[in-house]
């Protein structure tokens, strides 16, 4: 289900109509019926204004929507070596060169767990497992690393690395991750930020909670927690956070950092009264939002001499897209902590639209054409900026997907509709 969304000033969303689409159908129903209409703009048909402007996939660099200044990268464009992007089904052979990864970072340090240790070396005398780095434990025994076959990645199939195993008996422990010292861009304030994990309890009737909040007196955001009620039924399945439908989403998954200095995410909860709660968790991936990162690169409205101008019209912005090899993506040898996208998000100044992995049709072993049309007016021609992304207000995700081979094509100049 593709989305289309515009962002006010201020960072405001609003949904915009397709009516945009609705007249291209409507003008070339005109074209059909009328033996005496000529394209004004016939000098722009297959013409690619990125390219024509000297301009490439190398071209978008990080921006932000509503804050130019943010200097951390959280969405971006970079090589990918030979054959670490798979099979080229799909792509133009003289496509290839121009093969990139389109990355939203996850700010969570080893959220895939990859560089954390599976046992001491040599083992620990006493039994005891080396705890995951970044990790401050509030229990006798660190939680061990465990591999349980059972686990699955959103999109990818069975998880080969490493998953954490932890056990709280009393109800006011838990291990903690200090994300103003821990997360890659600082922890940001003020802020929003979206997260989500994969657990699986040990016991069906296990109430499971994660919280958010400050060190010294446990304050959550809102008041709120994710306090996963028990199971009623004897299974252990693996589970996402957050659960689509979760009347509870905006308020725990997307929280906006304190004014406070001491902001840490829990695996159990600093709350008395949280009941004792054991099992497994992997996947933690956490990413800012209020900024909607994305890369951009500016188009500007005249180009060099003999080049095409800009202007005022439907216009149609399209890449090439493949998902990410498994060797690539978590448990990734190098413990890359990088997870397959399963969606791109396109955009022109501020609007953004949304295309799924479904409704492109590309998979690990084949390319897709993805396009989306966007209209430029008069007064936007001296300011017209392409945005990649796979983070979208209404579904953010934190992953990767491979692009290549940018194109920006007139459509419909307004004088022709």
């Amino acid at each position: 289900m593709n989305q289309r969304r515009r962002l006010r000033p201020g960072g405001a969303i609003r949904t915009v109509p397709r009516r945009f689409a609705v007249a291209l159908v409507a003008a070339t129903a005109l074209v059909v019926s009328s033996c005496t209409w000529q394209d004004p703009f016939p000098e722009y048909r297959g013409i690619n204004l990125i390219e024509q402007r000297g301009l490439d996939v190398d071209s978008f660099s990080a921006g932000s929507m509503t804050d130019p200044g943010t200097p951390f990268e959280y969405v971006r464009v970079t090589a990918v070596g030979t054959g670490d992007y798979g099979v080229t089904t799909g792509l133009d052979s003289g496509l290839v060169a121009t093969i990139r990864r389109l990355e939203a970072v996850n700010l969570f340090p080893d959220g895939d767990f990859e560089l954390s240790e599976p046992a001491s070396s040599p083992p620990d005398p006493n039994g005891a497992a080396d705890p995951p780095p970044y990790w401050d434990i509030d229990v006798t025994t660190a939680p061990p690393n465990e591999t349980p076959s059972d686990f699955t990645v959103d999109d990818s199939g069975a998880i080969q690395g490493n998953s954490v195993r932890y056990e709280f008996v009393t109800g006011d422990q838990s291990a903690a991750v200090d994300l103003d010292a821990h997360a890659l861009d600082g922890f940001v304030r003020p802020a929003v930020y979206f997260l989500s994990l994969q657990f699986r309890r040990d016991l069906p009737q296990r109430v499971i909670t994660f919280d958010y909040g400050n060190a010294t007196d446990g304050t959550w955001l809102d008041n709120q927690r994710w306090e996963i009620i028990a199971r009623s039924d004897a299974e252990t399945p693996v589970e996402t956070l957050p659960t689509p439908g979760d009347p509870l989403l905006n308020k725990i998954t997307v929280f906006a950092s304190s004014a406070t200095t001491s902001n840490f995410f829990y695996v159990g909860s600093p709350k008395a009264g949280t009941p004792g709660q054991g099992g497994w968790v992997d996947n933690i991936r956490l990413g800012r939002l209020d900024t909607v990162p994305h890369a951009a690169l500016a188009i500007p409205a005249a180009g060099a001499e003999g080049s095409l101008p800009l202007v005022a019209g439907a216009y149609r912005f399209s890449v090439h897209v493949k998902s990410e090899i498994d060797a690539q993506v978590t448990p990734a040898p190098d413990g890359a902590n990088r997870f397959r996208a399963g969606q791109i998000v396109l955009g022109m100044n501020d609007d953004l639209e949304l295309i799924t992995r479904s409704e492109g049709g590309w998979g690990t072993d084949e390319w897709a054409l993805v396009s989306a049309v966007f209209h430029l007016e008069e007064s936007e021609l001296d300011s017209a900026t392409l945005r990649l992304t796979v983070i979208h207000p209404d579904r953010p995700v934190i992953g990767s997907v491979l692009i290549a081979a940018p194109t920006l094509e007139l459509v419909s100049g307004d004088g022709s509709e």
